[in-house]
């Protein structure tokens, strides 16, 4: 199935800073997230991190940049079963700001197991947070976890959720903390679709 993102506007380039001042355009992060439901309840989820520079650099490496240029381009692809939590993950880190950059890859393993739900940021900053990992590719996952919650509830779609699948989501937001209203009226609507 093709992804529709071509159906969205595009952000302006450069986005408008305000009238209050002379801004000089310096960069852009790009993050985009898609998720895909597997028959089984489980998700790929799929992460790419763009940051385009607008003005010349070099890198750490000696690697030049030029205006316009990229920095960086890391892609994750996370596999998340039905009760949210990562069974594999792999981080591509395919334009980097030089050659070490990409040996951290596979230290993103570490979050294998993890759930996506309450407390993923907490924990995945304690596995692979600071020295342990790259700080782009950990924002980057950082950023698609709420994307699977999301993910979910397009799922589920018009059918009535099941408890299971509201247990998943419990605590990842406000409207979904259990002494909440919404959250109870939920429960009570699953409770007598049983």
């Amino acid at each position: 199935m093709s992804s529709p993102r071509a159906a969205y506007p595009q952000f302006p380039t450069p986005a408008d800073p305000g009238p209050d001042g002379p801004w000089q355009h310096l960069h852009r992060r790009s993050i985009v997230t898609e998720c895909f439901g597997g028959p089984d309840g489980s998700m790929r989820v799929v992460g790419l991190l763009l940051d385009d520079l607008s003005l010349p650099g070099s890198t750490y490496a000696g690697k030049h940049v030029p205006a316009g240029g990229n920095m960086h381009t890391m892609r994750v692809t996370m596999d998340v079963d039905s009760t949210l939590i990562i069974r594999s993950i792999r981080v591509e880190m395919q334009n980097t700001p030089g050659e070490p950059c990409v040996q951290i890859e596979g230290a993103y393993q570490a979050l294998v197991g993890l759930s996506v739900a309450r407390g993923f940021n907490r924990a995945a900053l304690e596995r692979i947070g600071s020295f342990r990992g790259c700080a782009h590719v950990t924002t980057l996952i950082q950023q698609m976890a709420p994307a699977v919650i999301q993910g979910v509830m397009t799922m589920i779609g018009d059918r009535p959720m099941t408890q299971g699948e509201l247990k998943s989501i419990a605590n990842t937001c406000h409207i979904f903390r259990p002494e909440g209203q919404i959250y109870q009226d939920l429960e009570a609507r699953i409770a007598g679709n049983s």
